[in-house]
């Protein structure tokens, strides 16, 4: 199957792009390892590193009424209608997942995923070293759920930053250039009313009042032109630079629009995974190096590819 991690691997970043993100994450993954994600079971962890598909449809249910054991409680869990999110990302093998994402995703995201991983896991050579990681199940559910967000915002940055490059200053019919702009309007005289409180209104030139208004105008372009070349500026060193360069708000932003409908499929999504390995959620579990590593590639996709899932259920609303 494809091996994501056999792509060409970064040198150890200088700084953590998995710490910058933490102040965002910390909230989800306290609450994820309070849920029953935390504490499901069923195959080994190096099986499901494997990039089998997931399972199906079925034996969810099988695994639901097993946990229910009455007979009326299964009946009522069965008629209810799946998230779809968690039934459309159930549905597609990890292959399939992880080939799409390397012929479609642009490189520099591709080269955040690997960074981010590199992070957590390091960079020696699979050929010349051989790990080992020993965790608990808790611990396997928080750091899956933790690298399903970070995908989600890479997509969600890359959104950001394609609609600051599309403000340009040049050839864009919302934002004319400055030269245009004066050309084109006509001449203005006479006197005009302005209110400056409910009490007080003043009358002035017309003329002057429309220079101060082009003169506001041309500050905004100009603080909009700093924006965009401050975001080109750090394109220039991947979109990893570019999430650091955002604010404490702006990173926040990139998150906090999740939807109720996304963070349940996630969960989901990691249920089903860890309930395929008979391990509780205090139990310790050992698995490779390089099984954890594809693990973890291939929840940062889908997390990516679920931010656009969730992109195209807004703009059907819309439309």
């Amino acid at each position: 199957p494809p091996h994501f991690g056999g792509l060409p691997s970064p040198l150890m970043p200088r700084s953590s792009p998995v710490a910058l993100m933490l102040p965002v994450l910390s909230a989800g993954l306290s609450q994820l390892a309070r849920s029953p994600a935390a504490c499901s079971v069923a195959r080994p962890i190096s099986a499901v590193a494997r990039y089998g598909r997931c399972s199906c449809r079925s034996r969810v249910r099988t695994s639901r009424a097993a946990l229910l054991g009455d007979d009326e409680d299964v009946s009522r869990s069965l008629a209810k209608p799946l998230n779809p999110y968690f039934e459309q990302f159930q549905n597609i093998s990890a292959p399939e997942l992880v080939s799409a994402f390397a012929e479609t995703a642009p490189p520099e995201v591709q080269q955040a995923v690997r960074s981010t991983v590199v992070s957590l896991l390091g960079n020696l050579p699979p050929q010349l070293y051989e790990t080992n990681v020993v965790s608990t199940g808790q611990n396997i559910a928080s750091l899956m759920y933790s690298m399903q967000m970070t995908g989600y915002m890479f997509r969600n940055a890359e959104y950001r930053r394609s609609l600051m490059e599309s403000l340009s200053d040049d050839g864009s019919a919302a934002l004319p250039s400055i030269s245009e702009t004066g050309s084109s309007l006509p001449p203005v005289s006479g006197k005009i009313k302005v209110k400056l409180s409910e009490a007080l209104e003043t009358e002035v030139e017309a003329s002057a009042y429309m220079a101060e208004l082009r003169n506001e105008v041309m500050a905004l372009r100009s603080e909009l032109v700093k924006a965009k070349e401050s975001a080109q500026e750090a394109q220039g060193g991947g979109l990893l630079v570019y999430i650091q360069s955002l604010g404490r708000d702006s990173l926040k932003a990139l998150t906090a629009s999740i939807s109720e409908d996304v963070l349940t499929g996630m969960r989901l999504l990691i249920e089903d995974i860890l309930t395929q390995a008979d391990v509780g959620g205090d139990t310790f579990m050992e698995t490779s190096g390089i099984k954890l590593r594809e693990l973890l590639a291939w929840q940062l996709i889908t997390g990516y590819r679920m931010r656009e899932q969730e992109q195209k259920e807004e703009l059907k609303r819309l439309l």
